[in-house]
This record gives C-alpha cells, structure tokens and sequence, in this order.
C-alpha cells in the first residue's frame, strides 16, 4: 500500500468575561452625626479582574437627592468620600449610595440620624477672675453664643463658695447676660471665703461645656451715715429736763450704709459741768423701719452716756428698706449747774459682726 502523510489542526477559541465589581463595608460614620459633624461614606470596591472602572458616590436626604461625587477609586481599599460640610440639619435622615461602572445597581449604605448639636462654649466676660468687690450682688456676664441648630440657648450660672460655705452655692437657669444675683452673697472674703463662678449654655436637649472658672471674694464694707448730726435743745432751767421721744429736738438717726450687718456702740463726752445728780442719758428706737435691729440685744431704755461704751445698736441691717435706727436723748439740768451753753459729742462707732447664721 502507499504511505499517506496527514496532518490535523485544531482551533481553540478562548472567550473572556469580565467579573463584576462586588461594594462592601458601606457605611456612614459618625454612627450619631450632629449639624456640625461631617458626614463621611466609606466603602470597598472589590473587582477582581483589575479592569478599570469609576465610582459615583451620591448623598440622599430621606429619599431626596443631595449631591454626588465620581472618581477614580483604588481596588480592594478601604475608599471614602465625604458630604459637603453642615450641609445636614437636626432630625434629618441620610444615607449614601455606592454605584460603579461594573456593577449595576447601586449598594446602599444604612442611614443615619441627624441629632442634637449642643451649644458651644461659653466665654466669661466680667468681672475680671480673682475680682474684689464690696457689691453682694455683682453683675456676671459673659459673650451669648449661637446654637448650631438655631434652636434658643439658655444658660445655667454656677457659683460655688469656698472655704466651708457650700450651703451658699447657686445653680440659676437665665435667659440673658448678665445675671446679678436675686439675693446677696452671704460670704466674704474677711472671713476666709470665696466665690467661683462659671457659665454653661444649653438648649434644652444637651448642655455645651462648661466655661472656664473665675474666682471673687466680696470684701465688708462698713459705713454709717446720721441723717440728722446735731441736737439743739431749747434753754432749759436749773432742775428742768426734756428729751426726744417727742421728735422736738428731733432724735439722732442712724443709717448702715455698708454691706454688712454691723453693731454701733455709742459714747459721749460729758454734757455738764456739775456732778450732782445730772441726767444725760440715751436709748435706742425704732425710725419708721421697723425690724432694721437686733431689739433684745440692743440699749432701748434709758442708760447713762459716757466715754465708755454703755449704749449699743446690735445687728444694724444693711438693707435699704431697714437699715435705720434712731438714738433717743435725755438730760436733766443739775440744780447747781452754771449757766451757759452745754455741749457734748456723742461718737458712734460701727463694727463687722459676722455672717449670721
């Protein structure tokens, strides 16, 4: 037979298909954004034959659109994008949407809340801190702040005493600034003790920070004032006598013109000459200010004047509406006294007595 020679040959065709690109770990952060946080959306592309691809990230309020951005991404990367600052308002709800060249569809991340931003810090204005006052009731201020969601800021002062005095601390919720005390701080400085104070505002959902501290230390202030500082008794006869319970000469009045409860102790020199049996005496009583003293601790009889301290005011008030007393005199003329006209100083000296209580 005859050799026959054959060859065979074989096509093999080979088709490519591309893998789609897979979106995982979408996801928002913060978990709880506020109007001032910015909104980030993370995600990973996975896209396994490398081919080139673009990726559009869109933001969505509710089911509104917002915005959107498209880019270039790195495969297998942790890749984020982020919404446009404050864009976003209490209450709302977002969420953002992954969609690729290679996929159809879009991946779509959780949604997030947007809360409550608090108000930020307030800063202290007067007084300067370590202040020194002789005012019981200072005016604290400080700069208003504007809250991040609009919503109306009111603020909580806190002013605490220090040096064993707790039970004078104040908590007060106020509207504006500056905040003067309703009624006056009890302690002061003299005695080892003092104030801080600081500032927070809130918008009744959350509190911003607090503000720095400033420290005040109230100082005593004592001072008196007589509304009337002379008395001038008509000519009276040897063994005559008067006095001014009937308002003619008109009785001493004793103002407390300071910040503090104080005592006044009273003395004379002496009116006349002669030592037999003169009558110059005093007495305290009320003005038209009733309950401006300490009546059981004070001299409201008559009493001898004399250098020495025998007539006393106890717990003189400070405040305007009874911080009055009045000193009631007395004389006799001795039967042997010269005659010609008497004179006598009548002194009134005031000290700090202490924070009742």
């Amino acid at each position: 037979g005859n050799n026959v020679n054959r060859s065979e040959w074989s096509t093999l065709a080979v088709t490519g298909t591309n893998s789609p690109a897979n979106v995982t770990n979408i996801s928002i952060s913060p978990a709880s954004p506020n109007t001032s946080d910015q909104l980030n959306c993370s995600y990973i592309v996975l896209l396994y034959n490398q081919q080139a691809t673009t990726v559009n990230v869109s933001w969505f309020n509710g089911s509104t659109y917002a915005e959107s951005t498209e880019f270039n991404y790195i495969n297998n990367t942790l890749n984020s994008t982020v919404l446009t600052s404050a864009k976003q308002a209490k209450g709302e709800t977002w969420n953002c949407t992954v969609n690729t060249s290679s996929i159809t569809g879009n991946a779509n991340s959780t949604t997030v809340t947007v809360v409550n931003s608090p108000p930020p810090q307030v800063t202290l204005s007067d007084p300067a801190d370590g202040n020194t006052t002789s005012d019981r009731s200072p005016a604290l201020s400080w700069n208003t702040v504007t809250d991040p969601d609009n919503d109306a800021v009111e603020y909580t002062v806190n002013i605490s005493c220090n040096g064993g005095c707790t039970s004078d601390n104040r908590y007060v919720n106020t509207s504006s600034s500056p905040y003067t005390t309703s009624t006056d701080l009890k302690f002061f400085g003299d005695d080892a003790k003092n104030y801080t104070w600081s500032v927070l505002a809130h918008d009744g959902a959350s509190n911003g920070p607090a503000s720095a501290t400033r420290n005040i230390s109230i100082l005593v202030k004592v001072q008196l004032s007589l509304g009337n500082a002379t008395m001038i008794f008509a000519s009276l006869s040897p063994g005559s006598s008067d006095d001014t319970t009937d308002d003619s000469p008109l009785p001493f009045n004793v103002s407390n013109d300071g910040n503090s409860m104080i005592d006044i102790n009273i003395t004379a020199t002496a009116l006349f000459n002669s030592s037999t049996s003169p009558i110059y005496q005093g007495k305290i009583g009320n003005t038209t200010e009733p309950g401006a003293f300490n009546w059981t601790g004070s001299t409201t009889t008559f009493t001898n004047l004399s250098p020495t301290v025998n007539i006393t005011i106890a717990d003189l008030n400070y405040t305007d509406s009874i911080d009055s007393a009045e000193l009631d005199i007395s004389i006799g003329v001795p039967v042997d006294e010269p005659f010609g006209n008497k004179t006598s100083t009548v002194t009134f000296t005031a000290e700090y007595v202490g924070t009742p209580g």
